[in-house]
């Protein structure tokens, strides 16, 4: 039986209502299941990725970057690799991630995605990074940040 007030993370299962995490399942194994294509056309991965979104608009579901690379029979490293290799895969990979960050953002704004979680996302899919720069080529000879004012 899961403890639904502990912190630990492996502990609280999701918060789903009865039926959902059946249909959740199905959905996957439907994607997982789907005829393989030749990844080393960009066309048919452009072709599918397109069948993907038009899967979720059917189906009213949520698209993101892991379950695109299920559908499309792969990983998301193989797709960040496309992604850096650049290319006419590249940038399919890349326009379908502005695609869903363009999406995520839009929910994370509106209420309807946890900021939490939009920021794990924004993070691990998109680039996005929570930091400061320091140019330290700017110090002065006390090691000390220069006045800007």
């Amino acid at each position: 039986m899961s403890n639904k007030s502990s912190n630990f993370p492996n502990a609280q299962l999701p918060d789903m209502s009865p039926g959902e995490m059946a249909s959740a399942i199905s959905e996957q194994l439907e994607l997982a299941n789907w005829e393989r294509i030749d990844i080393t056309q960009s066309e048919r991965i452009g072709e599918r990725i397109e069948e993907y979104f038009r899967w979720c608009i059917q189906k009213d579901h949520k698209p993101h970057v892991e379950e695109m690379a299920l559908a499309l029979g792969t990983t998301r490293q193989t797709l960040w690799n496309w992604q850096q290799q650049g290319g006419q895969r590249g940038e399919i990979i890349s326009l379908a991630k502005q695609l869903l960050a363009s999406l995520h953002e839009s929910w994370g704004l509106n209420g309807k995605l946890n900021p939490a979680t939009f920021c794990f996302i924004a993070k691990n899919h998109y680039g996005y990074r929570d930091d400061i720069g320091i140019d330290v080529s700017a110090m002065n000879g006390n090691n000390q940040i220069p006045d800007q004012t």
